[in-house]
């Protein structure tokens, strides 16, 4: 792991332009210098000259990892939003259908035995999406907030409207599973200083041929590429750059938390 100091400069700020509706990301500023003030030396005689305070810029320290399980975990955090190729999510300013859409998602491409179906619908527990939720943006589903969910309708198609919640469980209109080419590798880690880092990443995607090699639901075959350093992403002739990303997170005890996500794809 290397660790570097780097100086912020006025004005930056690190911003992901995308839309989506429910959700927003307001990233946050690096830092900010301080203001250069000018002041007149006061005597007899006027003067023209002047003095200018020396600029006090605060740092920033940063971490670039070296392969490992850090690096690892990481990577697979966010190749859970990648995989999705959510472009914003603000968790302290998102919908609760976000959240649910989020985690239904992800038990369909890595817990399908939490899955139940039921007539044109794919259905999860409450229990399950809570635990979810829960896991990677520390958020709590009470069933008091679930009164802006519909029941999924009997007749009528209405994809707009999902998820749905009748009786304890979430549903979705069933569909078949998409082929997923796309993760996540952290570039370098930011210390924000309360608590909180931000992650910078880059998206890149399985060539068609080389995925067709290797079985998606065996996570063995995927482990060299959730394991990678962007070195080895960049070298590596079976996949190619397609995106670049950041993420607010909380180091929870098992796990990061996520705060805020924003990523921008086909670049």
């Amino acid at each position: 792991m290397k660790v570097m100091k780097i100086f912020a400069s006025a004005g930056l700020i690190c911003a992901i332009l995308a839309t989506s509706v429910g959700c927003k990301v307001t990233l946050t500023p690096g830092a900010s210098s301080s203001e250069t003030t000018t002041t007149a030396s006061e005597s007899e005689e006027p003067t023209t000259e002047s003095t200018t305070e020396a600029t006090t810029e605060p740092t920033i320290e940063t971490v670039i990892y070296e392969k490992g399980q850090q690096l690892t975990q990481y990577n697979i955090f966010l190749s859970n939003f990648v995989e999705q190729r959510i472009e914003l999510l603000d968790v302290n300013d998102c919908s609760l259908k976000d959240i649910v859409r989020f985690s239904m998602k992800y038990a369909k491409s890595n817990k399908p035995a939490v899955l139940d179906y039921e007539g044109d619908f794919m259905r999860v527990s409450l229990q399950d999406v809570q635990e979810i939720a829960g896991t990677f943006m520390n958020y709590i589903i009470k069933v008091d907030d679930l009164s802006d969910f519909a029941a999924p309708p009997k007749d009528a198609f209405e994809p707009d409207n999902e998820p749905f919640y009748k009786d304890g469980y979430f549903y979705v209109y069933a569909a078949d599973g998409e082929m997923v080419t796309s993760f996540a590798v952290v570039d370098y880690k930011e210390i924000i200083g309360d608590g909180t880092y931000k992650l910078n990443f880059s998206i890149y995607e399985l060539s068609s041929e080389k995925f067709a090699e290797i079985d998606y639901a065996i996570y063995n075959e995927w482990a060299k590429y959730y394991s990678m350093t962007p070195a080895e992403a960049a070298a590596d002739p079976d996949v190619k750059k397609i995106g670049v990303g950041t993420a607010f997170i909380d180091e929870g005890e098992t796990s990061p938390i996520l705060i805020k996500y924003g990523a921008v794809y086909d670049i």
